[in-house]
């Protein structure tokens, strides 16, 4: 218990202020919805399993796709947004093709099929059908994959008091 009191009341101080605050309750609200729509990421939540902790920068990176991350990604990982560098150059380039896919085959079925994948959630027949015509792990899952990787270890103890917060 005493654990859990020091683990808010310092992620309660990183939080403070409004923005950041809204966008703890922001993620906090995507992690729950999501649980809610997958039974398998629920149990993984609930059990601490290890692959939630790829699995969260991950459904984060996708956000950011959506345009949805209320800046999350851009505190945790500033190279993301910077089209100077290498990283930023790449995540334009990931959300250009993003936003072609997304119009061939509707915002709604895109984000749900890439939020099965992100959070390895098994897929319907028809989902991998659709993830192989698509090609999804070479185009979109890999990279999306790499770029939580690298937000999780940018500023690790930052990122890592952020996901205990979300996930208590």
């Amino acid at each position: 218990m005493v654990e859990f009191e020091n683990s808010w009341s310092q992620g309660l101080t990183y939080f403070l202020d409004s923005k950041k605050l809204s966008q703890l309750l922001h993620f906090s609200q995507v992690i729950e919805a999501t649980a809610e729509k997958h039974k398998q990421f629920a149990d993984q939540l609930e059990q601490r399993d290890a692959e939630i902790f790829l699995n969260l920068p991950g459904l984060l990176i996708l956000k950011s796709l959506e345009n949805d991350d209320k800046e999350i990604c851009s505190i945790f990982y500033p190279d993301m947004d910077d089209n100077e560098t290498d990283k930023g150059r790449q995540v334009a380039s990931l959300r250009l093709l993003y936003d072609k896919m997304r119009r061939k085959q509707g915002s709604y079925e895109l984000y749900n099929l890439l939020e099965k994948c992100v959070i390895e959630v098994p897929l319907s027949e028809s989902e991998t059908k659709t993830f192989k015509e698509l090609d999804l792990e070479y185009t979109m899952i890999r990279e999306i994959r790499g770029l939580a990787m690298q937000l999780s270890r940018f500023k690790p103890a930052d990122w890592n008091k952020f996901l205990d917060v979300v996930i208590k």
